[in-house]
Formats: C-alpha cells, structure tokens, sequence
C-alpha cells in the first residue's frame, strides 16, 4: 500500500500521507469493537421502506459483508492541526456516492453532487495498521451511534434487536478504527 510506512505513531498527522486509500470503518461501542457497513433493505423489519438503505450502520461482528457495503475510499482534502480532511466515497456500485450528514445528523450515501463537505479525522493512536480516531462532520460534531434526538423512534432490525445508525446530533462519545485495506 503506497505511503503506509510514512505513518507513525510519533506523528500521527502522518496518516496524511494516505492522500488516496480504501479504508474500512469500525466504531468502538461501549467497549466493544464493530464494523461500520452501509445499511440495506434486507437490515430493517419494514422492508418496503426505500430511503431505509446506504446508512451508516453497525454491522454484525463476525459477519460477512460486501465489500460494497464495508470498503470506502479516502480521498486527502487538507489538513489542520490536530484534524485530517478526507472526503469519502463508496467503493463498487455505489463509487459516485460519497458519505454526507442528513438534516438529522445520520450518516448515508449521496451522489456526490449533495455531498460537498469533507469529514475531519482526528488521530488519537496509529498502531501499526489502524488509526484510532475521533470523526466529526464539517460543523466539528462528533460522529457517534445513537438516533437523532427527536426522532419519532429507532428502526426495528428484520433479525430483531435495532438498527444502530451512525449520527452527528445524537448524545455521546463514538472512538473508530480506520483501517487501511488492500
């Protein structure tokens, strides 16, 4: 992978040299490690409902997933102090589509077109093969796992249980894992 050995825990800053990267995501929650995926109609009990797909979801650990559904790519924007500037795109079928916050904070797909603003990075540890970081969305909100805060309820998952959507406005502190791949 090109510049990875440019990375170092003595700078973290240093995951900048990653200018171009697919990249999966994981979130920390509370105290346990899960894959970030993009949601699909099969995740949710109503099913009919289109706009329930390309949300930024916890997946199952352990689970196989679509690399479509799992990979992102990493495109350097600029950087500040103590922040990294990444705009990021989905991988496969959903390749022109970039990540962008709804009016309610949650995390999906849209065509790049709707998604102009680029997310901030900001690195905490990098151990060798995985930058441990805070995400926040162009306004400085921090990225973390709940529903926006006056949301009418959560998504039922078609496996029982939730749907655990990423989000900007909801309450609490969200650590991940961006790992380079491939």
């Amino acid at each position: 992978m090109k510049n990875i050995e440019k990375v170092t825990n003595d700078d973290l800053m240093s995951f900048s040299n990653l200018t171009l990267v697919n990249c999966t995501l994981d979130v920390i929650q509370n105290g346990v490690t899960y894959p970030v995926v993009l949601s699909q109609r099969d995740d949710y009990a109503n099913q009919s409902d289109s706009t329930l797909w390309d949300w930024l979801v916890l997946g199952n650990r352990g689970a196989v997933v679509d690399d479509a559904r799992r990979i992102f790519k990493f495109k350097f924007h600029k950087q500040e102090p103590n922040r990294i500037y990444y705009h990021i795109w989905g991988t496969s079928d959903r390749s022109a589509k970039k990540i962008a916050r709804s009016d309610n904070g949650y995390l999906g797909m849209y065509v790049s077109a709707d998604a102009k603003n680029p997310w901030k990075v900001q690195p905490l540890e990098w151990d060798g093969k995985r930058l441990r970081c805070f995400l926040r969305d162009h306004d400085g909100n921090r990225v973390t796992v709940g529903e926006y805060p006056e949301s009418a309820g959560r998504y039922i998952g078609a496996a029982g249980g939730y749907v655990e959507h990423l989000n900007t406005f909801a309450e609490g502190v969200s650590e991940f894992f961006v790992t380079p791949v491939g």
